[in-house]
């Protein structure tokens, strides 16, 4: 079934889009069996990804920088250190907090070109998502297009974006995807501890990834964005979901995740897919061909439906109706109220959505799962390694434990323990510090990679 929406009210205008005959897309045979789960989820096939880890420059960014050098003494603007990073490859570009405002009604004389085009492997680290903010700074200052563009085709650049906030961007005018963060190169995305929130797109009004690209997205809330498809994420091409918050995003469908990828190569483990908005199918997850894998996930309380297409139950899931085909045999539970907070400030780098032990998501998943315990499940190929800690960086299996609970909250209180971030099957390991050394230093250090 294709894609097919009226115009969000948002948007202004009527029309509708048909995005999967806009891309050619071939509807693609199912790569998943439905088994039962067996400690992450049955041998299925997963995203092939490959990051190539390379060494380059650190560059320095503040709000009001000018300098030319981008050094921790004469730091850039973010063009600027952006210019620099594109013409070499695996630069480290560091995002001093501030508003870095590259909306088309933007005053500022940091940033004036609207789109951040990226052509080179690099790595971008803000301050935190809620001390970093790139983009627009409200509806009447948004970004003419995605906040963030990587390529376009075929250049493949590896570029991972760290601990910001992308908001208000806009490229509805000419019907584009991916409002924030738009892939659309052969090459691997990479998204952690990021906010991606208030972008609005034909497709993927928070994300976008082409039918020749690759996104991670781990410990990461998408909310509040909208679109015709995919109102959170819309795929096209290779997906991997750990540990997210995709919550309060509309479409027509697909209110949190829209794939139409032309293969299975999409995972979802450990997500809140929660209170998001379809006007046609599925307000929480839409799989239009293929199929989409689901382990570890609560799918609930979204209006339209939590599911749609053809979802792959991986196991310990659980879903507020019906919809998803969650089965007991796959240890999931069906037409349960998970007993959701709100999208809220429970401590840790990104907003999540909180459960109570009263919930029915508590300790349900036994602590021989590697979704407890983390480590790499080598039946997938390539390998997947699932972090021992939820998106706000509380462990999964504290001492004692005999389960974990199901989603990207952990009942828990949450330590200042540094965490890998992202998960380590990116060939990449970054430590939280939690504090700033300097004015310009975030609070994100790369240790490695």
């Amino acid at each position: 079934m294709a894609v097919v929406g009226v115009v969000h009210s948002r948007f202004g205008r009527k029309g509708s889009l048909n995005l999967r005959s806009r891309f050619g897309l071939i509807v693609g045979s199912l790569l998943f069996t439905s088994t039962a789960a067996l400690g992450l989820a049955p041998n299925l096939a997963s995203a092939s990804i490959t990051t190539t880890t390379t060494t380059g420059t650190t560059l320095y960014v503040t709000p009001s920088g000018s300098g030319t050098t981008c050094s921790i003494t004469d730091p850039c603007s973010l063009t600027g250190a952006i210019t620099l990073a594109n013409s070499a490859s695996g630069d480290t570009v560091m995002v001093s907090a501030g508003t870095y405002d590259t909306g088309a009604n933007s005053k500022s004389t940091n940033l004036t070109t609207g789109t951040i085009v990226i052509t080179a492997s690099m790595t971008i680290v803000g301050a935190g998502a809620d001390k970093t903010f790139i983009g627009g700074t409200s509806m009447s200052d948004q970004v003419a297009g995605s906040v963030f563009q990587i390529g376009p085709a075929p250049l493949a650049p590896d570029v991972t974006l760290i601990a910001v906030s992308v908001q208000y961007g806009d490229p509805t005018y000419h019907a584009g995807l991916g409002g924030g963060v738009y892939n659309d190169s052969y090459g691997t995305v990479n998204l952690a501890d990021d906010a991606i929130v208030n972008n609005a797109a034909f497709g993927g009004g928070g994300i976008a990834n082409a039918a020749t690209g690759s996104i991670d997205l781990a410990n990461d809330t998408v909310a509040n964005n909208e679109a015709y498809g995919g109102g959170g994420v819309f795929n096209l091409g290779n997906l991997l979901a750990i540990d997210n918050t995709i919550a309060d995003n509309q479409a027509y469908s697909g209110g949190g995740i829209a794939d139409a990828a032309s293969t299975s190569d999409t995972l979802a483990i450990e997500d809140t897919v929660a209170s998001n908005t379809a006007t046609e199918s599925a307000g929480g997850i839409y799989s239009s061909s293929g199929s989409i894998a689901v382990a570890g996930s609560i799918v609930a309380e979204n209006s339209g439906g939590d599911c749609g297409g053809s979802i792959t139950d991986a196991g310990y899931n659980l879903e507020s109706g019906t919809s998803c085909g969650f089965s007991a045999i796959n240890h999931s539970l069906q037409s349960t109220n998970p007993l959701l907070g709100s999208l809220a400030n429970n401590g840790g780098p990104t907003q999540t959505i909180a459960i109570t032990a009263s919930s029915p998501a508590y300790d349900v998943i036994p602590s021989s799962s590697l979704l407890c315990s983390g480590g790499t499940d080598t039946s997938l190929s390539p390998p997947i390694t699932i972090p021992h800690t939820d998106q706000r960086g509380v462990l999964r299996l504290p001492s004692g434990a005999t389960g974990c609970d199901i989603g990207a909250y952990q009942v828990g209180s949450i330590s200042l323990t540094p965490q890998t971030l992202p998960p380590a099957h990116l060939n990449k390991s970054y430590s939280a510090t939690f504090t700033t050394t300097n004015t310009y230093q975030p609070v994100y250090s790369i240790i490695s990679g």
